[in-house]
Parts: structure tokens; C-alpha cells; sequence
């Protein structure tokens, strides 16, 4: 740099030390710190902890009034702001240099920002930067911040809440940041792998934070360490922790368990849980005030679809999973009212609790919140399986903050607001669901009161193309309730995949690509099943089941090679026993035993709808097995039947540590999305990372719906706030990133 550069750079430096005194310092800077430091404390993993959900509010108002100084530092070129993808950050947050850095060290410990003055190199003002891995150690120390993702140039700070959660890696270039245990305030960091080589910095790495000791070593993967507060939830390692019924229940809280694509793609930058709709609804109006996207979850559990992750990276997540109350259960009027972070596994406890007679209808997992499966438009196996069918109420916080009631809760001292779904006026529940327009805080559902006698069946086709007959004569019997409920058509890898992995029906050697057919056929005759397995059940007492099974078996046997079988037919280890708890509304945990089909295993679901008709249930499944086969997948799939339609759940299994597996099931997905519209097949429910696919499938009237859906989105939620781009929906703040982000 010439003389008179380093002149005209050491005169604005000087003046932008005075406006940081002006702002942060003397007076202001002890006016902002004092009374936020009196509340907030680093801990030893040197994360911002938050005791309540005020604090929160507090360091949001105090980096507020930072926010203008950062913003003309900026427009002077100091501080580069965040890549234009990351606009899920709020204004206030920009691409460190010195001068961001100055400024938030001020907020944090005086020993930690005299770490930082030791710490920050003379910086350029022009990117490349970092120039090294040594370069974003020392900025590192400097922040504090936790995790970096150098080839997108994407920062983030703890300071706002916008810290997110990362996977340790297998390998690679690595930095640790610890803390010192004994002296708390002091940070040293290890650079691990190839150091500053210019070629691994452009590989990229993440950082971590671990507590320094004996056992700490460079290079060292660290330990999940939790930063928690009443309010507060950071996971500073995005390693999943325990939650109480398993370990495969300990999910990452920022990012997609089953991930697709790498994990900073749909990475959240913070995780807050709100314990009453008051807190909510005090967030979301914070949230409007910064322009700040959030994503609520009832729980998280939305494997398949896409789990705790957010569609736009950077949108904090707002957890909801501590409003876990059971509020009414009426036995009379077969009725429930619940908090989002009841599970299914918490209904059903209190309801045994009781004594009740008062039956649960669950999906197949029963880990999942129950407001939150209603949300997605999830599906049971009772006959009261449409579970967006049987809710009745909602409380919901709008984008604005405000606190509605649907139907008649809208009537102060309404005793039928679980009752009457329909209140006076037009019906808003819907557009609630799958949304982006609300955040569902109570919701009331109807229970099926004990039929009087329960009996489970399962009857099986032994050919491939028996399905086509096996749709049709179960159509008939569907619609005029013979049977009863939501039954389903299980292909019989989906029960081989529950009993053993695919590597143990291959003899202990893992094969390329998908099964071949035989092999399929081999599969089924030692289970004693055929092709296709139908389970249902009858309800009612038992001269009522044996009028129903009299039909439906009359009609069913007349499929040749056709079996039937009862719990006390099969063997302890028939999927029969473990349907029949599904069928009675009895929540357990047995059908996550088939995403173990491969070792490392995870899944994405494909999920079609048609009619019920033999020539769409063969068509889709044609397509399914086509697709499948041709991509190295095994097409394993059930079908659901409702009232009207059959929802084809595809469950590609793949294995979530191989980049190769995942690339090749996400084109896949993209054929199949594509392939089906073209047959005028819709999803249902779709993974994120396919929303925006799906959303352009509906394109009548050049997406007319698209456009309906967007005028309610920006009239609602005109700054964008709740859950960006969630299927399909961006609104006009956003809409630059359809189809990109």
C-alpha cells in the first residue's frame, strides 16, 4: 500500500475508533453493555446463554443499537456484506473485518476482547479474505464465533442468535477452538490438517468448540457440548443428542437428520424454544422488528420430508416442542385439546393414565407431535386416519404476532370450539396447513371412543400383478365402510426390510444395484408372504367382525393364491404384531427398523397420489420399480387407502454417509416428481429440498395456485418472517430464490 493510502486508511480508522466510542463506548457502550452482560454470561464453551426469553429479546435490542454503525461502515467498504444467499441474516450482520470485529468484541468479555486486539491481522478490504487457515483461526478467537463455511464466505456470530450447528467432520481440514476451563475467558485454537496451504483452504472446513484438556489433541473431533437456558437451545457440534425413548431418537436441532445435499444448504442459525403461545407470538413480532426469518417445529421429526431443517439456510428455528401440555381430554364428548409438543407417545400415556376409553389414531412412528402431523396433512391407520380430517380448533400466531382461534374458539367462553369445526364465516384451518401463514399453537382433535372389539388381519397376493385385482375388489368394500379403516398395501421388501438387513437376505454380501425380482420372489416365500401383504382390521364386537370379515374375505379369495392370516396364525416375528398396535392406535417405534435395510441408512419418501383404481395403483408402482431399478435403488413402497384416494408412499432407502448414493437418489427424486406430473400424479408432501419441483407441478392456469398462494403469503406475512420458501411458497421478499436457493 502506497504512503497516502496507508495515510487516508489510518485517518478513517482513527474516525471510525471515535464513532465505536460514540456508540459503544464511554457512556454508550457501558449504557448497551452493563445491563446486557448483567444478564447474559459466556460459559465454557463460550456461548451466549440466555436464562429466559427476554434475554433473548435483550441481545437482540442491544446489537439494535449497533446495527446503524455496522450499516455506515458498510456503505464506506469496511464490512462486506453477507453473499446475497445468505439473506436470512438481519441487516445488522456483515463479512468481518477489524472493524465488525471491534465491534463485537465489545459486547463480549473485556479479557476476550483483549484476546481479539491480539489476535485480528491487518485485514484487506477487498476479498479474497481470509487469505489463510491461519488467518481464520485468529478471526475466529476474535468473534467467537463457531462455525465457518469458507468457500460460500458465510460467517455468522453467536452474538445474534445466528449460530449454526455443525456435523464433525470424517476428515479433512479442521480447526478447534477450546476453552480454557480453568480460565474461562481465554480461547486457543488447533489448526489441524494441511494448515495455511492455499489448497485447503479452498477445500473448506468448520470449526468447533470443545473445553480444552489433557485429553485434547490437534485434529481431535470434538464432543457435543450444549449450551441450554430456558429459552435457549444451542448445540454447538450439531451432534445428536438424547431424547428419551432411543437413540435414534437424538436428532440434530439445526439441520436435516437424513440430509441430501451437503448440510449447510438447509442449515438453521439458531434454535429457540418458546414454552407459551404468549413467547411465541412476543418472538415473531421481535422477528418482524429485524426482518428475521424463523421456521417453527412442533418437534422435528419429519424424517422423510426434511426433519428439524429449514428451507432458507440461516432461518433460526423456533422450537415448540417445551408447550408440551395435554390440555383437555373429555371423555364424553371423545374430544382432545393439545399443545404442538405433545407426541404421540404423550396422548396415549395420559389417555391409559385415565382409564379411558378413548382410542388414538398415530401414524407409524409414534415419536412425532400430533399437532404437527395434522399440520402436514400426515395420515393414521384407525378409521379416524385422516388426521387433518378429525382435527377440530386451532390456535395459531400469525406472521404479525397476532393470536387467532379458528371455528368457534373465535367465540370468547365457546365450550364447542372442539366440537364444531366450522365457527361462522369463512373456514381458515387449511390454510394453515403445510404453510407458511401461521404457527399452530393449540389444536383440538376428536379420538375414536373403544369399538367394542378390535381383530387384525393380514391377507396376502403372491404375484406382482395380483395388485391390479387386489385394488379393485378392495375399492368397492373401502367405499361403502366394510372396511372401516385406512389399510395398507405393503410391498414385501418393506417387511423384510423391518426383519433383517439387506445385506443378511443376500447371504452376508452387499450386491450392486437394486434386487432382482427373483430375489424379491425368494424373499417372500421364506417369509411365507406373497408379493403384496394387505393389513386391516375389523371393529366392533365380535358378531360385527364376523360379518365384516365374511364380506371381505369373500371377495378377496377369489384372487387366486390368496391367504389369509390373524395374529394367533403367525409367528412372533410377523410385522402382523406390530401393524396390529398401528391399527389400534397403540404409538411404537417398531417401523424405523426398516431405513436399517443398508448400513448408514436413511430415506426420502416419494409420495404420489391417484385414484383407487387397479390401473393407477399398477401404473404408479410400474413407474416406482422402473425409476428405482434404473437409479440402483430397491423399490420398496406401501399404499394407503383413504375414502377416495391412494397415497403411494415410496421409501428410498439410501445410505446417508455416500455422496454418490445421495446424489444419485436426488435425481432420481427430481425424475420421479417430473415423470408422475407428466401422468398427472401429485405429491402430497415432498423433502425440501424438491418443495419448489413439486410447487411448479401445479401449473394449472399458468400456477394460478402459485399465485393465489403467494398474494396470502406477502398479505400476511409481508415481510417474510415465518418459514421461507416452504413448499414452494416465497413470497415477494424472497421470490428471487425459487428454484435457487
Amino acid at each position: 500500500m502506497s504512503a497516502v493510502g496507508s495515510a487516508i486508511l489510518a485517518v478513517l480508522t482513527a474516525a471510525f475508533v471515535q464513532l465505536l466510542a460514540l456508540n459503544l463506548g464511554a457512556g454508550g457502550y457501558q449504557a448497551v453493555r452493563r445491563p446486557l452482560l448483567s444478564r447474559l454470561k459466556l460459559d465454557r464453551q463460550h456461548a451466549l446463554a440466555a436464562s429466559s426469553m427476554y434475554e433473548v429479546l435483550a441481545m437482540y435490542e442491544v446489537l439494535a443499537m449497533s446495527a446503524p454503525l455496522l450499516q455506515r461502515c458498510a456503505s464506506s467498504g469496511f464490512v462486506r456484506p453477507i453473499r446475497a444467499h445468505s439473506l436470512a441474516m438481519p441487516p445488522h450482520a456483515c463479512f468481518p473485518s477489524r472493524f465488525a470485529v471491534a465491534s463485537s468484541a465489545a459486547i463480549h468479555d473485556p479479557k476476550l476482547r483483549r484476546t481479539a486486539a491480539l489476535q485480528v491481522p491487518a485485514l484487506s478490504a477487498k476479498p479474497p479474505w481470509p487469505r489463510t487457515l491461519a488467518e481464520v483461526a485468529a478471526f475466529l478467537l476474535s468473534s467467537a464465533d463457531t462455525s465457518i463455511d469458507v468457500p460460500n464466505c458465510t460467517f455468522t456470530s453467536k452474538l445474534h442468535l445466528l449460530q449454526p450447528c455443525s456435523m464433525a467432520p470424517d476428515g479433512g481440514d479442521s480447526i478447534v477452538l477450546s476453552g480454557d476451563g480453568s480460565t474461562s475467558n481465554r480461547l486457543a485454537a488447533t489448526v489441524a490438517g494441511q494448515g495455511s496451504n492455499q489448497s485447503a483452504y479452498r477445500k473448506g472446513f468448520k470449526a468447533y468448540i470443545q473445553p480444552l484438556d489433557e485429553n485434547t489433541k490437534s485434529g481431535s473431533k470434538p464432543q457435543a457440548r450444549r449450551s441450554s437456558a430456558k429459552n435457549c437451545f444451542v448445540n454447538t457440534t450439531g451432534k445428536p443428542e438424547p431424547d428419551g425413548h432411543s437413540d435414534y431418537l437424538s436428532l440434530p436441532h439445526f439441520e436435516d437428520f437424513f440430509k441430501i445435499d451437503e448440510a449447510e444448504r438447509f442449515m438453521a442459525s439458531a434454535h429457540i424454544q418458546s414454552a407459551s403461545v404468549e413467547e411465541v407470538a412476543s418472538i415473531v413480532k421481535l422477528a418482524n422488528k429485524y426482518r428475521q426469518p424463523l421456521h417453527a417445529v412442533s418437534m422435528g421429526r419429519n424424517l422423510g420430508y426434511g426433519g428439524f431443517a429449514v428451507r432458507l439456510r440461516g432461518t433460526e428455528i423456533l422450537d415448540l416442542k417445551r408447550m408440551n401440555k395435554v390440555l383437555q381430554i373429555d371423555e364424553d364428548s371423545a374430544f382432545c385439546l393439545l399443545e404442538p409438543g405433545v407426541s404421540y407417545f404423550d396422548l396415549y400415556e395420559e389417555i391409559q393414565r385415565r382409564n379411558s376409553q378413548l382410542w388414538v389414531d398415530c401414524p407409524d412412528i409414534g415419536w412425532g407431535s400430533v399437532v404437527g402431523n395434522m399440520a402436514e396433512r400426515g395420515a393414521g391407520y384407525t378409521p379416524y386416519g385422516d388426521h387433518f380430517m378429525f382435527h377440530c380448533g386451532m390456535e395459531v400466531v400469525l406472521p404479525n404476532g397476532d393470536i387467532v382461534r379458528t371455528g368457534n374458539g373465535a367465540m370468547e367462553g365457546s365450550d364447542t370450539w372442539q366440537t364444531f369445526p366450522y365457527g361462522f364465516g369463512p373456514y381458515h384451518d387449511g390454510i394453515f396447513t403445510q404453510s407458511s401463514l401461521g404457527i399452530i399453537t393449540k389444536a383440538g382433535f376428536w379420538l375414536l371412543l373403544n369399538p367394542g372389539g378390535f381383530k387384525p388381519f393380514l391377507i396376502t397376493v403372491p404375484r406382482k400383478e395380483d395388485l391390479h385385482e387386489l385394488v379393485e375388489r378392495i375399492r368397492p368394500l373401502r367405499n361403502r365402510m366394510i372396511i372401516q379403516n385406512a389399510p395398507t398395501i405393503r410391498h414385501v421388501l418393506l417387511d423384510a426390510a423391518c426383519l433383517r438387513q439387506r445385506k443378511d437376505w443376500e447371504g452376508g454380501q452387499l450386491s450392486e444395484g437394486a434386487l432382482p425380482d427373483e430375489k424379491v420372489y425368494e424373499i417372500a416365500e421364506q417369509l411365507d408372504l406373497g408379493y403384496w401383504g394387505f393389513y386391516g382390521a375389523l371393529y366392533g364386537p365380535p358378531p360385527m367382525q364376523d360379518m365384516l370379515w365374511s364380506v371381505i374375505w369373500g371377495s378377496l379369495s377369489q384372487i387366486k393364491g390368496s391367504k389369509h392370516y390373524f395374529e394367533e396364525d403367525v409367528g412372533p416375528s410377523s410385522i402382523l404384531h406390530s401393524r396390529a398396535k398401528t391399527l389400534a392406535g397403540i404409538p411404537n417405534l417398531l417401523e424405523l427398523d426398516w431405513i436399517s435395510w443398508l448400513d448408514n441408512g436413511a430415506h426420502c419418501f416419494f409420495s404420489p397420489i391417484s385414484n383407487v383404481t387397479g390401473d393407477a395403483a399398477m401404473g404408479q408402482w410400474q413407474l416406482l420399480e422402473e425409476k428405482c431399478r434404473q437409479y440402483g435403488f430397491d423399490p420398496i413402497c406401501t399404499q394407503v387407502i383413504g375414502l377416495r384416494e391412494l397415497h403411494n408412499i415410496c421409501c428410498i432407502v439410501y445410505d446417508r454417509h455416500s455422496k454418490e448414493q445421495r446424489d444419485r437418489m436426488r435425481t432420481l427424486m427430481q425424475d420421479l416428481i417430473q415423470a408422475a406430473a407428466d401422468k398427472g400424479w401429485s405429491e402430497y408432501r415432498t423433502h425440501l429440498a424438491f418443495q419448489d419441483q413439486v410447487a411448479g407441478t401445479f401449473n394449472f392456469n399458468g400456477g394460478a395456485i402459485s399465485r393465489l398462494n403467494e398474494t396470502l403469503k406477502d398479505a400476511l406475512d409481508p415481510n417474510g418472517i415465518l418459514s421461507p420458501g416452504k413448499n414452494g411458497v416465497w413470497g415477494q421478499r424472497f421470490s428471487h430464490l425459487r428454484n435457487k436457493a
